[in-house]
């Protein structure tokens, strides 16, 4: 919002109160958390171990297994 209902310029162009930084630069996202804005996770290393195991605690299918239990799509006739 501007203090000029008139003008063009927003609350952004304006400074602070007193001596107080601008509204945008107030929350630069590199004051605020890291350097590009996001707050990130690394990822482990590896993987594999928690392809593994389902959900329920059993050892997962191998991908051959899974493959070979899928079923292809059945297209029904349009009906008119």
């Amino acid at each position: 919002m501007s203090t000029h209902p008139d003008s063009e310029s927003s609350a952004n162009d304006d400074g602070g109160v007193g001596d107080t930084l601008r509204p945008m630069e107030a929350t630069d996202a590199d004051d605020v958390r890291n350097h590009d804005g996001d707050d990130t996770v690394d990822p482990p290393e590896r993987w594999s171990g928690a392809d593994k195991i389902t959900a329920d605690g059993e050892v997962d299918e191998t991908l051959d297994d899974k493959l070979a239990a899928e079923e292809p799509d059945v297209i029904y006739p349009a009906v008119e």
